[in-house]
């Protein structure tokens, strides 16, 4: 996903706040959990 893109992603639900991107352990924002928890979730820890 680009990155500042206002779109969720379809698999988790992970919506890309422009923040969480460049900080992937950040919690809060646009998510309740941080991008490097949503891709242990989906089994995506890669990219």
């Amino acid at each position: 996903m680009p990155h500042n893109n206002p779109r969720v992603c379809p698999v988790c639900g992970w919506e890309d706040d422009g923040v969480q991107l460049d900080e992937p352990d950040l919690e809060g924002g646009a998510n309740e959990m941080s991008l490097n928890e949503a891709r242990k979730h989906t089994g995506k820890e890669s990219n």
